[in-house]
């Protein structure tokens, strides 16, 4: 679901410097000229302080550095696959309800590629709307953390986090 606080951008150009020539990513040498964000602050009707914006990145231990779930931060232009994380309660492609609670345990195998967690016990750090930088427990209830990955459910956060 493309629901997050951030979302891969549209309206992109980037060019390559020595030719002039638009290209499709940013290479090291790539300049980005345009870009347009697909939602940004005032798409997040639930406030800024109750809707999480970036986290840690669940890696396995067992991970070999670089590889599988280890690989580029956030790039702003993919939300699946090693940069994209998931959080609370959604539905999978087929309609099927999923939870995706934050990961507490770094050698956790369940969907590694699509989870957040971190190496500090019981939580997970997180860069909320507004700036702030807060560790969410790992054991926060899943609607709870639902509440928080969604920007526009209209719905309070109940829980403690």
């Amino acid at each position: 679901m493309r629901n997050g606080a951030i979302t891969d951008g549209q309206s992109r150009r980037i060019v390559d410097p020595n030719t002039g020539a638009t290209v499709t990513n940013l290479a090291p040498s790539a300049i980005l000229l345009s870009w347009k964000p697909r939602c940004d602050l005032t798409t997040i009707s639930d406030g800024t302080t109750n809707t999480l914006m970036l986290g840690e990145k669940h890696i396995r231990l067992s991970n070999r550095i670089g590889t599988n779930e280890d690989r580029s931060v956030y790039n702003g232009d993919h939300e699946t696959g090693p940069v994209g994380r998931e959080a609370g309660r959604g539905r999978s492609s087929d309609g099927v309800v999923e939870d995706k609670p934050l990961v507490s345990d770094p050698n956790d195998n369940v969907n590694p590629d699509k989870r957040f967690g971190g190496l500090h016990p019981g939580v997970c750090v997180f860069v909320f709307c507004d700036g702030r930088v807060q560790g969410v427990r790992t054991s926060v209830d899943i609607e709870t953390l639902s509440r928080l990955a969604d920007r526009a459910d209209g719905l309070p956060i109940a829980g403690e986090y």
